[in-house]
């Protein structure tokens, strides 16, 4: 079962734990049912939905999508996919003709497999500056 694995808030590096959505967004009826990772210094990630399969395991619903974050890294996590999806997103000047096309050119960038969801700030700020490079380069 997933909820018995370890996961560690990169915010201060201590364990977090297994919470109700109703504990990270009381005002959102519809996440009640959802579970998130929440360490002690207040930082948190959701989990992928029960049935999905990651890495070939299959999620109870208490899988973390990555590493808890707050408030200053989730928002550099999100710009992250708003200046990514952009590369590979049909409807978009798309760069790369696939998602996996896209992740593997920033994972070979970056020098690791890429999960925005387990991102450091330094990271996301590298991230961000290689696609925003991407963009410069293709407009030649």
């Amino acid at each position: 079962m997933n909820s018995t694995q370890l996961v560690i808030c990169a915010e201060c590096s201590h364990p977090a734990n297994l919470v109700g959505g109703e504990e990270i967004y009381p005002h959102r009826q519809d996440l009640r049912a959802k579970k998130f990772w929440k360490c002690k210094c207040g930082a948190y990630v959701g989990c992928h939905a029960e049935g999905a399969t990651v890495h070939g395991v299959r999620s109870d619903g208490t899988m973390a999508l990555g590493t808890p974050a707050g408030p200053r890294l989730r928002k550099l996590r999100s710009e992250c996919h708003a200046e990514f999806d952009p590369l590979w997103r049909p409807g978009s000047e798309q760069l790369f003709k696939t998602r996996k096309e896209a992740y593997a050119w920033l994972s070979k960038k970056m020098g690791f497999e890429v999960h925005f969801s387990q991102l450091s700030e330094e990271q996301c700020i590298y991230a961000i500056g290689a696609i925003e490079n991407m963009w410069l380069e293709s407009s030649w």
